[in-house]
């Protein structure tokens, strides 16, 4: 696969009022606080009844997420002028990973250097092949599928849950390969992406996928237990996807069973007391509105929910959309346009900046100063060769699985 780079920088002319301050390290935050969560988890389990335990448990617990990027001891992330902060080992995860079904087969990844954007192709295994895996029962010949299944970082580890081919998947990143777990889901995931998941509390949300409840339907999931049923929404999200902000879930668009004639561009939270209707992001844009939204990428900081248009009927190139205090407000567009790669389904929010793509791969950055994106790589040319639709990105350390 040739990789074509291409740099082509825009930057938008009516800007929005400027954001207040971020914290530039966020994504790292969040990372370093689900691994937190796991040694919290691990330390209880060996408590038992012992309060005194249980004491000791949460006391380490207040001092890792406090020390964590962006937490309450770091407030300014891995501030390089703060030799405690700029230790914590996730700032060194300023490499990105993306794994998609292009690469699959042939056991290979792409590391991203968010430092200087360049590029490295990596072995990766993605266990395609059969092999014998333990289950409850018995011993059978297994596999690993991420084609459309659901990723999600819990207690410090990357899963992979449900998944096309095999909608009772859980399987997870050990080194540089995906490993299947021993424990199956309780309720199939079989749409991944298409259906949504997000971390919720101290449990993972795997929502929209049963089209016997016309994609409403929500379910809770914590390893080696069940699914419990959560509220379901009020409208159906199909294609739609989901994040956490601010510890509630929140998504945008999406479609029912039918999705010639039902999808649509509403929004919704949801907290422990169910769903509620948000702001439409129709009305706030520079040109033709959606008819709909579906197939779209949604991210998020400690400020706003970020909305990476997907697949519409209003064409051109996708814009680029911000909810805070309740409004959404148009901050600017991406590069990659075309009559069939006007959308984007796969990018990660890295700090002030986004990875994201289709046949190609964009950086794009906000800051209070500008909006402003570049083509890092194009492989159109050759037939869209790096085919990111729903692709999966993470940050990892440097050098991850090189040589």
């Amino acid at each position: 696969m040739k990789l074509y780079p291409i740099i082509f920088v825009t930057i938008s002319a009516d800007k929005p009022s400027p954001p207040e301050e971020r914290c530039p390290d966020f994504n790292l935050g969040i990372r370093c606080q689900s691994a937190c969560d796991g040694a919290l988890f691990d330390c209880q389990k060996h408590c038992e009844s012992d309060y005194t335990c249980e004491s000791r448990c949460q006391a380490s617990y207040l001092d890792c997420i406090n020390f964590c990027p962006c937490g309450a001891s770091c407030p300014d992330g891995c501030d390089a002028s703060d030799d405690f902060c700029s230790s914590n080992e996730f700032c060194s995860f300023t490499d990105i990973l993306v794994l998609n079904n292009k690469q699959a087969y042939q056991n290979r990844a792409l590391v991203i250097n968010s430092l200087n954007s360049q590029a490295q192709a990596i072995s990766f295994d993605y266990n395609l092949v059969g092999k014998l895996v333990a289950k409850t029962t018995r011993n059978i010949i297994s596999y690993s599928d991420i084609e459309y299944a659901c990723s999600v970082n819990f207690r410090g580890e990357q899963y992979f849950l449900g998944g096309f081919n095999r909608d009772r998947q859980i399987a997870k990143i050990e080194g540089c390969a995906i490993e299947l777990q021993n424990e199956l889901l309780s309720v199939p995931h079989t749409d991944g992406v298409f259906g949504s998941c997000a971390r919720y509390r101290d449990s993972v949300a795997l929502c929209f996928d049963s089209a016997d409840e016309n994609h409403k339907s929500c379910w809770s999931w914590q390893p080696g237990t069940a699914q419990s049923v959560l509220p379901s929404s009020q409208h159906s999200h199909d294609w739609a996807d989901m994040v956490n902000f601010r510890n509630e879930l929140v998504t945008v668009g999406g479609c029912g069973t039918d999705i010639f004639n039902t999808c649509h561009s509403e929004t919704e939270f949801m907290n422990d007391d169910g769903w509620r209707s948000g702001p439409n992001p129709n009305q706030n844009l520079d040109s033709a509105p959606y008819q709909y939204i579906r197939a779209q990428v949604m991210t998020a900081d400690q400020e706003s929910v970020y909305l990476l248009t997907g697949k519409t009927y209003a064409g051109g190139r996708p814009p680029v959309q911000r909810l805070k205090d309740n409004k959404w407000e148009q901050i600017g567009k991406l590069n990659e346009a075309s009559f069939t790669t006007n959308y984007v389904t796969s990018a990660i929010q890295s700090g002030f900046t986004w990875y994201s793509g289709c046949c190609s791969l964009e950086k794009t950055t906000y800051t209070r100063e500008e909006f402003e994106t570049e083509t890092l790589f194009d492989t159109q040319p050759e037939g869209c060769v790096m085919e990111l639709e729903y692709a999966y990105l993470f940050e990892v350390p440097v050098g991850f699985c090189q040589p």
